[in-house]
């Protein structure tokens, strides 16, 4: 018993990347990376709390959260709708700490939160065409809940962890 409790305690601690350390802009593109998922988020639960009547609203957040996630460099960057992120979105952030040199700690786990990302941009582009609000309601659930998983949680390990599981091993 004792040897599992050590075992679950030694997976819980942040562990350093390997080959070499985290460096302070990984840790920063971290922090973007989650920063453009939570305003994909945010533009979704505004659109819903705004009750609104006319579709527009509903196509418009959709794409925002579109935007926010894959960056002005994307195919499905629309630039009129805007966006509540920065220019590299999500994904570009993801992409940047993917192309370090060396195996590190959380690259499974930001792979898993670049696949998950991708999927809620599929949604949403269903969201954003959708004729009628129950279609709009049901991809942008679905949506929302493969970024959920994107964004992650912190006390988890692996897959689960999502980008707010990478900021413990980037710092």
């Amino acid at each position: 018993a004792l040897m599992v409790a050590g075992l679950c305690v030694a997976l819980l601690v942040p562990r350093p990347a390997i080959g070499g350390a985290a460096t302070g802009n990984d840790h920063q593109q971290a922090i973007a990376a989650l920063a453009d998922v939570k305003a994909a988020l945010a533009e979704l639960v505004q659109a819903d709390a705004s009750y609104a009547a006319d579709p527009k609203v509903y196509h418009t957040a959709a794409q925002r959260a579109i935007n926010a996630l894959t960056g002005a460099d994307d195919q499905s960057y629309v630039a009129s709708a805007g966006t509540p992120g920065d220019p590299a979105g999500a994904i570009g952030h993801i992409d940047s700490l993917l192309d370090r040199s060396g195996t590190l700690v959380w690259t499974a786990t930001l792979e898993s939160a670049e696949a998950n990302a991708r999927a809620a941009v599929a949604h949403l582009q269903d969201a954003a065409k959708a004729d009628g609000f129950m279609e709009y309601a049901t991809a942008a659930t679905r949506a929302i809940d493969y970024l959920e998983v994107a964004r992650g949680r912190p006390n988890e390990i692996g897959v689960f962890s999502g980008i707010e599981g990478v900021l413990a091993n980037t710092e």
